[in-house]
């Protein structure tokens, strides 16, 4: 092939299809989120052009339990 006949084909018919591409894609992101906090972001940042999958379930009591140093051995329930 032709040094010519390479340099037309890069001007003429390869770099407007490497233009086009962009406007060609246009499929949704996947985005997986480990907690519904940072689906909610995501979803916030994405709208409608990703598909979001939250792995864990939202957890609606804060609580946290700890062993007390005390002799009796009570568990004590924390809210946060």
């Amino acid at each position: 092939m032709s040094t010519n006949r390479q340099k037309w084909l890069l001007r003429y018919a390869i770099t407007p299809l490497l233009l086009l591409c962009p406007l060609i894609a246009h499929a949704k992101l996947n985005v997986v989120a480990t907690l519904p906090d940072f689906g909610s972001l995501a979803r916030e940042i994405g709208n409608d052009k990703i598909d979001l999958v939250v792995l864990g379930k939202p957890s609606h009591s804060h609580a946290i339990s700890r062993v007390d140093n005390s002799s009796s051995g009570e568990r004590t329930r924390l809210a946060c």
